[in-house]
């Protein structure tokens, strides 16, 4: 029986179909219009780009500078090093990408070079203000209380987020592997001055890497009350 050609639509369709990406895998998303609208300000970044989606915003150039400079404080010339992550952080490019939604203009160099800066930045501030030893002198980050209370408010915008098991990989790289709670107990502290109460630590015994989707994740797992906090409150019926 003689094969029926295809339809030049049906072959349009398969092509959109293939390049499909599975909606499960997407974590990370815009914003909707209709929210936006309201007050397009609250979610738009003040002074740090990360992620995508405000990739290329020119308002928010400055930190850049900073962001090398903070890789150039881990690296301390390390260029063996550099390599390193890069070369790992390729491997990465197509997974990360799966974890946004919508069309994303970066090619794969200017993916890796994000990830790297953008995700180093958020590890090393982290790590330098749970502990000033490893501040380097007169930072003008913690010289000014404006800048760190503006990069919380940022890294907590949805727009704004890398993949958390991204974070944990290059962590495991920068810090040595296997240890994601002290990660998370990092990102914690940044963050519990910004928010009501002391927060509470999820004892859940699972793989981190894969509990929390973004920063945002894991301080909003970490903030809202818990079942039975809910019940004392009468929240629960």
């Amino acid at each position: 029986m003689p094969q029926i050609p295809q339809d030049h639509v049906c072959i349009k369709i398969g092509q959109k179909l293939d390049r499909l990406l599975p909606s499960y895998e997407c974590c990370i998303f815009r914003v909707h219009d209709e929210l936006r609208q309201v007050n397009e300000k609250a979610y738009e970044p003040n002074i740090i780009a990360i992620g995508p989606y405000h990739h290329c915003n020119e308002n928010l150039k400055m930190m850049e500078d900073h962001k090398l400079r903070y890789l150039s404080h881990h690296l301390r010339g390390n260029t063996e090093k550099l390599n390193r992550y890069v070369l790992a952080l390729r491997e990465l490019e197509q997974d990360t990408r799966r974890c946004y939604a919508g069309t994303l203009a970066l090619d794969k160099d200017e993916w890796v070079e994000m990830l790297l800066l953008d995700g180093c930045f958020i590890i090393e501030l982290v790590h330098k203000f749970k502990d000033r030893r490893f501040r380097e002198e007169k930072d003008p980050i913690f010289e000014m209380d404006w800048v760190v209370k503006t990069l919380q408010r940022d890294l907590l915008l949805f727009e704004n987020q890398l993949p958390f098991s991204f974070l944990c990989e290059l962590f495991d790289m920068i810090e040595g592997p296997n240890n994601h709670p002290l990660f998370v107990s990092w990102v914690l502290n940044f963050f519990q001055d910004l928010l009501p109460g002391k927060g509470r630590v999820n004892n859940i015994i699972r793989d981190l890497k894969t509990l929390y989707k973004h920063l945002l994740g894991v301080v909003y797992d970490n903030w809202r009350p818990s079942f039975s906090e809910e019940r004392c409150n009468g929240d629960v019926k």
